[in-house]
């Protein structure tokens, strides 16, 4: 988001060890504030290795027990920090573990009291908790988010149906205010309020879909902003060429390797839109 233009800041915990420290002078090189990342004492930086098949695609594997996430607690919101934002995104898998379940139940009602909205990218892994977990534990706080971005296995996963329309419907009628579902090589569909579609992706040359759903929600976001987040306002052809601009943000990242360097930016973004043809799969 910070590399499409936005003022951000991110409120999250790592260990006080050498990768912690690294991570954080990572978000300070991309422009982050960083003065709500929290150092824990006891737990170490969260890791997980990334394996790759032949199309870029990914397995994960959780290297810990216990990382500084397990220990990320309502006390370490900072409630000043959130009231200054328009909008607050949060990563799905940090609903995997007891105390952060229960900061991010606090959060969403503190941004709601706040009027403003929560915006939530599942990354559901099944290394992080299982499907049980994810119907009967996740899928209601889920339901309370404004702008939820799901894969096509998680639309299944916490809808019942793996049918574009059902799901996405399910969602809205739930109280969702925009759901996305990103369908890989197949682009994505989305639905609110003035409308759904259903669009294409751009043909780059896929070499690494790490952080590509990632970018594909900032790029989304990035949009919103523009209307001040106000999404029943928006025209489903302005909400069409946002979802395009998304599509092509996740597109550029698939092209690179690695995750918070290979996010496009706004330049890289609109030159894969007027250069690459559209990857035309159903």
């Amino acid at each position: 988001a910070a590399k499409q233009g936005l003022k951000t800041a991110l409120i999250s915990i790592v260990g006080d060890d050498s990768f912690g420290h690294y991570l954080v002078g990572v978000l300070k090189d991309v422009n982050i504030d960083v003065r709500a990342v929290h150092f824990s004492e006891n737990l170490p930086t969260f890791v997980a290795l990334v394996d790759y098949d032949d199309r870029g695609d990914r397995r994960f594997f959780k290297m810990q027990l216990e990382s500084s996430l397990s220990g990320f607690s309502p006390n370490h919101l900072d409630k000043e920090l959130i009231s200054q934002a328009k909008l607050v995104h949060i990563a799905g898998s940090m609903l995997a573990w007891p105390d952060s379940l229960e900061a991010i139940r606090q959060a969403i009602d503190f941004v709601h009291e706040e009027g403003k909205l929560v915006s939530c990218d599942v990354n559901w892994r099944e290394m992080l908790y299982d499907q049980e977990y994810a119907q009967t534990i996740a899928k209601p706080i889920l339901y309370e988010m404004d702008i939820l971005k799901m894969s096509e296995e998680e639309m299944s996963l916490y809808t019942g149906t793996s049918d574009l329309v059902e799901g996405t419907k399910i969602l809205c009628e739930a109280g969702v205010k925009l759901a996305a579902v990103t369908l890989g090589a197949r682009g994505c569909y989305y639905r609110y309020k003035n409308g759904s579609g259903r669009l294409y992706t751009y043909d780059t040359k896929v070499v690494d879909t790490n952080a590509s759903g990632d970018t594909f929600t900032a790029v989304m976001l990035a949009g919103l902003a523009e209307y001040s987040y106000d999404i029943d306002s928006i025209s489903n052809d302005i909400m069409y060429h946002i979802m395009e601009r998304a599509n092509a943000g996740g597109a550029v990242c698939a092209a690179k390797r690695g995750a918070i360097y290979a996010v496009p930016s706004v330049e890289e973004i609109d030159n894969c839109m007027k250069t690459v043809p559209l990857l035309k799969l159903d």
